[in-house]
């Protein structure tokens, strides 16, 4: 997801903001320089592209699956068993208990915190007939983020406060309130126990005073690249695309060891080889 900003104002992602948060200099080159991908790849580097492939394969088997379209010939053709155990543990423990109501799938939404707009893209949101609201996100890393870690990232708190702020212009009405929406991540290496967050008023009013920080920050940092030191923290160079401006080494550590960090923001820049379903255009 592309994060712009102007003088005036950001249009921002979850992702740009932990960017920030994991390493000052990384979103410099990333969101205000608009910089490709410099860093040659390596051994590593190209297993770690090939599971971010893989992700976002099960990404969209699952959205053209929500549309209705036939995609078992694509996973049969697909000859990858660890895709095809991922869809398969779908099949049998896709998230349960969903209220019946509208269903989107791959949605993208914004909403405004004073001058700024956060953007978030949903894998799916569920707006149920009982009022309730709930997102669901695919989580295809091959390690757990422990609960309470994942409670405070800043995924769980843009997609939370995203959804209820955005939430009336969804349901054509009245806001949904705090305490109807839920955020449920599913993950493909624990499909029968994702995790489950219940919001409310309290904790929207919370992510709202932390979002604003966030961005008033990131709004008055001077554009010069002296003001984004690179991170002290070399286990987040292992698979930066920028490492090669900041003289880091190519291969900090082994792949086996770095899998585990994938995440499902990296997923969104995957290049996806899994061909359209029928139907689709």
């Amino acid at each position: 997801m592309t994060e712009t900003s102007t003088r005036d104002a950001l249009v921002l992602s979850q992702s740009g903001l932990d960017a920030y948060h994991r390493c000052c200099r990384r979103y410099h080159l990333s969101y205000m320089q608009q910089l490709q991908w410099p860093a040659p790849l390596t051994d590593s580097e190209l297993k770690f592209e090939r599971s971010l492939r893989r992700g976002q394969d099960f990404h969209r088997l699952v959205h053209q699956h929500q549309l209705g379209l036939d995609v078992e010939r694509l996973v049969s053709r697909s000859a990858d068993p660890v895709l095809v155990s991922w869809w398969q543990r779908y099949l049998q423990f896709g998230p349960q208990g969903m209220p019946a109501g509208t269903v989107h799938s791959e949605l993208e939404i914004s909403a405004a915190l004073g001058p700024h707009q956060l953007v978030a893209k949903f894998d799916r949101l569920v707006l149920g007939d009982d009022g309730s609201l709930v997102i669901v996100d695919w989580k295809t890393g091959n390690h757990r983020v422990p609960i309470e870690q994942l409670r405070n990232t800043w995924q769980t708190v843009v997609y939370c406060y995203v959804a209820t702020e955005a939430s009336s212009g969804l349901v054509g009405g009245v806001a949904v309130p705090p305490e109807q929406v839920r955020l449920i991540y599913w993950h493909a290496v624990d499909p029968s126990d994702p995790d489950v967050f219940d919001y409310s008023t309290a904790q929207h009013e919370a992510g709202c005073d932390r979002l604003t920080a966030a961005l008033e920050k990131l709004h008055s940092l001077p554009r010069e690249a002296e003001a984004y030191p690179r991170t002290d923290d070399q286990r987040e160079c292992r698979h930066c695309i920028y490492r090669s401006y900041c003289d880091r080494p190519r291969d900090p550590v082994p792949y086996s060891e770095a899998h585990d960090e994938i995440g499902d923001d990296d997923v969104d820049t995957a290049v996806c080889e899994i061909p359209e379903a029928d139907g689709m255009p």
